[in-house]
């Protein structure tokens, strides 16, 4: 009867396409796969759902999602929805759950744009939707994917909070040694404030990170839990566990903790106690770092500084007479030229975690560690493009797809600027960074010898904010991609901003286009993407703005 009556309500309401799970947002489809049953084939219906293959079905949830889902069988297998839009129309986000990513997705009567992936959900943004679309979901290689919690909507919404076990259950050998390679950890990519629990601590107990320890033979359902907040939707994800009888076994280490694994061992450590082990740990610098002197002035070496899961997150683990790369001391040119800033992400290893102790004041710290990598953190905005300057030398070649940019003093006219790529960047230089829109790359910190910037106009401060009169140079905005005359105010510490006076009359917003050497002055288009438009970066514009585009291969100047 329950099961009926949801049904029931969740049908009514995507028929009047209401207000739905976000706010401000109008929603056209919602399928959970909640009033199907095991190897139900959906089929017609409202949606007028259609199979092929062996798609169907099951009562599992790998997906990421809640039982039950839908099998899409491999090798063409495919699920497919006709939905009327009501008489809404313009651009609107398709989100669904799938444990595979390769899930392929077609849509009649709409573009469907790039693929953004959180965690197990996948967002499309479609534009140009109108009268009714077909949705198509399909496999094209020899694997099964599953499905669930298919969205379609208008609007704002709120982030997937992206959760995932990665599976949806598991079997181990209590006292087998390879049991804690079958268990696996939360994965909670946005560092959300997540519980917990076990259905039976007899069997298995679960940490507020997500680390599952054995405790005995028989069956739990390990839950992970996020409310949901302003930001990001509620998601509850679960496995089952089964642990056979065996002898008994010492659960190991994940090879890189963050700091909540961190801090949940310490947790468990006698005051002033000392782990016998040492430990790698990954974070991001909180606050600034503190290069210990001797009374005479000179370096000991070592630094203390904290790090986070986040930046300028809490709680804090804090790096006790840390060391710089291969266990060195650290010199005067590293506080010179800092090595470590705050928000830079850091990893160490070969220190032991301890219990710190002081006038009833509990310190969490990872002695004697000594660093493996920094790195810088960049977020591309939703234009595709941002801008970064940093104390560190970064090498671009090991940035995860992230390309960087110079403007030189002769790459500038009326309406454009020519970008240049390079790949390692001196220290303290400004930069246009490429890359997937919302997407945040990680740049590692580079000893190796940079490229040559001289002439470069893209300037800024790593350590702190600028102001910037009005006219005095160009900025990058999100909106558009354009640079736009600076009005005044102040430029935000990390970023950089193109330093070439406006022209008291006349003065242009600037195009971007690319220079020769960046690899893309060439876009090449798909044949089925005839008549998408693309700038030179090749990424996809929802229409033609005031400069250089591609369309159906061709370039044009508006």
């Amino acid at each position: 009867m329950k099961k009926n009556l949801r049904y029931f309500m969740t049908l009514l309401l995507m028929m009047v396409a209401s207000v739905g799970w976000g706010q401000n947002t109008v929603t056209f489809w919602e399928e959970d796969f909640f009033s199907f049953s095991a190897d139900d084939v959906p089929s017609g219906g409202t949606y007028s759902y259609a199979c092929t293959g062996t798609s169907k079905i099951y009562a599992e949830a790998l997906a990421g999602g809640s039982t039950p889902e839908l099998l899409v069988a491999k090798s063409g297998g495919s699920f497919s929805a006709t939905v009327p839009l009501n008489g809404k129309s313009g651009e609107m986000n398709l989100q669904f759950k799938t444990n595979r990513n390769d899930l392929k997705v077609e849509v009649t009567g709409a573009t469907l744009g790039e693929k953004v992936r959180s965690g197990n959900t996948d967002t499309y943004t479609l534009t140009g939707a109108s009268g009714t679309l077909t949705i198509k979901f399909y496999m094209t290689i020899n694997k099964n994917a599953r499905l669930d919690d298919i969205k379609l909507y208008q609007g704002t919404a709120l982030k997937p909070a992206g959760l995932s076990w990665g599976k949806a259950s598991t079997s181990v050998t209590f006292g087998d040694e390879e049991t804690y390679k079958n268990i696996p950890i939360l994965s909670n990519e946005n560092n959300l404030a997540v519980t917990c629990t076990s259905s039976d601590e007899k069997v298995a107990t679960v940490s507020s990170a997500g680390v599952v320890t054995v405790a005995g033979a028989g069956k739990a359902t390990i839950t992970a839990t996020f409310n949901g907040n302003d930001e990001y939707e509620a998601q509850t994800v679960s496995f089952e566990l089964t642990v056979k009888e065996g002898g008994s076994v010492t659960p190991p280490t994940p090879s890189e903790l963050t700091v909540a694994q961190a801090l949940e061992i310490i947790n468990g450590l006698e005051d002033g106690e000392t782990t016998s082990e040492t430990y790698t740990v990954k974070g991001f610098v909180v606050g600034t770092p503190d290069f210990q002197r001797k009374s005479d002035g000179t370096l000991y070496g070592n630094c203390n500084f904290d790090i986070a899961d986040a930046k300028g997150g809490t709680p804090v683990l804090t790096i006790y007479r840390g060391k710089s790369f291969e266990n060195n001391n650290f010199i005067e040119e590293d506080v010179a030229a800092p090595i470590l800033i705050e928000g830079d992400e850091v990893v160490l290893t070969g220190g032991k975690l301890k219990k710190y102790v002081k006038e009833g004041v509990m310190t969490p710290e990872l002695t004697n560690g000594y660093l493996v990598s920094v790195n810088v953190s960049v977020t591309i905005t939703s234009c595709g493009y941002a801008t970064l300057i940093s104390n560190h030398a970064l090498d671009f070649s090991k940035a995860g797809g992230a390309t960087a940019y110079i403007v030189k003093d002769n790459d500038i006219s009326d309406n454009a600027i020519t970008l240049t790529q390079v790949t390692k960047v001196p220290a303290n230089k400004g930069l246009v960074i490429a890359g997937t829109a919302g997407k945040t790359y990680s740049i590692p910190a580079t000893s190796d010898e940079t490229d040559n910037v001289a002439g470069n106009l893209m300037v800024g401060n790593a350590n702190e904010d600028i102001p910037i009169e009005a006219n005095q140079g160009y900025i990058l905005a999100a909106s558009d991609g354009l640079f736009h005359p600076c009005s005044g105010g102040k430029l935000a510490k990390g970023k950089a901003y193109l330093a070439v006076a406006v022209p008291t009359t006349g003065a242009k917003d600037l195009n971007i286009v690319f220079g020769e050497g960046t690899g893309i002055n060439n876009v090449n288009v798909n044949e089925n993407e005839s008549g998408k438009i693309f700038n030179l970066a090749g990424q996809q514009m929802k229409s033609a703005v005031k400069g250089v585009y591609i369309k159906n291969g061709k370039k044009y100047v508006k």
